[in-house]
């Protein structure tokens, strides 16, 4: 199955074509884990496992879990040299063979490996489409804090953002 059938929003958002404009984008991968995710968990025992503060904006309705049953994926945090376009940051996913993440397998990551996650690293694969405009899960942390919020899936993101793609290792 391809990231279009897997997410739609993206898709509605960004199309079909490829981006072949622009600046040279470099994806590096920064660090890899393998975590377990658990879909039968509530929501909310997600949350409570992720030792994340998660704000009102991020809610079941919203970021509902989509996975079905257990599974092993292996996390990669991808950084871009350049500004990259949404899209072009799940096409240079894919040609790793990755995914953009989505908030089940964030709250995975964020309970097994807190300390690889630093500062606005986004989950591409949960959408939430509010008057128009795209949002994802972003994880933050002011002051030290980990929070979960939203931000909007902007066309151009500078390099200081990270973002989360998923490969399943075993279903």
């Amino acid at each position: 199955m391809g990231n279009a059938d897997i997410f739609p929003a993206i898709k509605r958002a960004f199309g079909d074509a490829v981006c072949c404009c622009g600046p040279p984008v470099i994806p590096t991968i920064e660090s890899e884990c393998i975590v377990d995710v658990d879909c039968g968990l509530s929501f909310e025992e997600m949350v409570k496992n992720s030792n994340l503060l998660v704000t009102k904006d991020v809610n079941e309705e919203r970021f509902p879990i989509v996975g079905m049953g257990k599974y092993k994926a292996k996390i990669a945090i991808f950084s871009f040299e350049g500004n990259p376009e949404t899209k072009r940051v799940v096409e240079e996913m894919a040609k790793k063979y990755y995914r953009p993440s989505n908030i089940e397998e964030i709250f995975a990551l964020a309970a097994k490996h807190p300390e690889i996650i630093g500062n606005f690293l986004i989950a591409l694969g949960s959408t939430w489409e509010f008057r128009r405009k795209l949002y994802s899960p972003i994880i933050m942390a002011p002051h030290g804090i980990r929070e979960l919020g939203v931000t909007i899936a902007i066309l151009n993101w500078c390099n200081a953002f990270k973002f989360a793609g998923t490969r399943i290792v075993q279903a």
